[in-house]
């Protein structure tokens, strides 16, 4: 949406999908130590904005 010369207003809408990790480490007396998390996710993400528009080559957004 344009608010005036060169300014306008913007929204993002999205959707995070997230898994798990896995690692594994030797501590320092030796002994192997393993990490595994098995969880799945989604999540929605949004956002708003402004920006100012100098040409159709460069602009800045926040």
């Amino acid at each position: 949406m344009k608010i005036g010369s060169g300014w306008y207003l913007r929204g993002d809408l999205g959707l995070a999908v997230y898994q798990g990790g896995r690692g594994h480490w030797r501590t320092l007396a030796g002994a192997e130590r393993k990490w595994y998390d098995d969880s799945f996710g989604i999540g929605g993400v949004f956002g708003v904005g402004a920006g100012y528009y100098f040409n159709e080559h460069f602009r800045f957004r926040t």
